[in-house]
């Protein structure tokens, strides 16, 4: 890394990063408090598709170090596990991830159990142990695509040289890093946003702040 003439490391520098760029947007906007927050707007239609793909079989959520961290998982017969996917996110990542479904449109989730007859499946609870095959991600923007009953999550991380390079240079352009998709049943997505929906009124209840902020999939 460079250093300025103290020796220290420098604060502000560019350098190419990992992933895509996609459009970027930041506006302000009043919270539900009244205050101000930023809300970020990214265009994924350009967005690198991650070249990892897992099938989903089994999912679940949990609370951990001020993390949420969503499961993947699949089931052997008898119940243990083959292999296991957790993908950690902020917990304001894992809520906007949540509302997003909810605010779907033509069609929205809504239209699309009424039409498909799909009800939520059961939730897999985070296993005391790791099963051999086990793969530890981080992600704060998820893509999602619904058709009947098969679902896809493509999950991205911007990290934090990415923001920063985006905001010093005022930039309408950020980088992406794809990380991986999942493929899922539609049902168990519809598990998963009930689950995120819960964790989000405990960690209200609790006292815990929620980073007011918006990641706008366009």
């Amino acid at each position: 890394m460079a250093k300025d003439k103290r020796g220290q490391l420098a604060t502000t520098f560019t350098r190419r990063e990992r992933g895509s760029s996609v459009p970027f947007s930041i506006k302000r906007v009043t919270l539900r408090d009244g205050s101000s927050g930023i809300a970020h707007g990214l265009d994924l239609s350009n967005a690198e598709i991650p070249d990892k793909t897992y099938f989903g079989e089994a999912t679940g959520a949990v609370l951990v170090d001020d993390t949420v961290r969503v499961m993947f998982c699949q089931p052997k017969l008898g119940g243990v596990l083959r292999s296991l996917v957790l993908v950690v996110m902020p917990p304001s990542s894992a809520m906007i991830f949540s509302k997003s479904l909810g605010g779907m449109k033509n069609p929205s989730v809504e239209e699309i159990i009424a039409q498909t007859k799909i009800s939520p499946k059961r939730l897999f609870d985070l296993p005391v142990s790791e099963p051999e095959q086990t793969a530890v991600l981080t992600a704060n923007v998820v893509a999602v695509a619904i058709h009947g009953h098969e679902s896809c999550l493509d999950f991205y991380h911007v990290n934090a040289f990415a923001h920063f390079a985006a905001q010093s240079a005022k930039a309408n352009q950020i980088n992406l890093e794809p990380i991986v998709r999942i493929i899922m049943n539609t049902g168990l997505l519809l598990a998963l946003k009930h689950r995120l929906d819960e964790l989000e009124s405990e960690l209200r209840a609790s006292g815990q702040a929620l980073e007011e902020v918006e990641n706008v999939a366009e």
